[in-house]
């Protein structure tokens, strides 16, 4: 679901049969409309943080170096894993 938004997620769940318990089409919409948004925020600071923080402890290479490798090795490993 990489790459996608609320709308094309919600229609992927509705042409699979699926929903979410007590919401209606729109309601379901609106639901991961502002699950989405959180998420993304929320990995956003936490990746900044984690960049800062490994700069300040003086990792090997730089906190976005490591961020980078790790970013890298982890899409290899879903490529494996697929």
């Amino acid at each position: 679901m990489s790459g996608q938004g609320p709308k094309e997620i919600c229609d992927n769940l509705k042409n699979e049969g699926m929903t979410v318990t007590g919401y209606t089409q729109s309601g379901t919409y609106q639901k991961l409309s502002m699950l989405i948004n959180v998420a993304a925020l929320l990995g956003g600071i936490f990746t900044g943080t984690l960049t800062i923080f490994a700069d300040f402890l003086g990792a090997i290479g730089s906190g976005t170096g490591i961020l980078l490798s790790v970013t890298i090795i982890y899409g290899l490993y879903e490529d494996i894993v697929k």
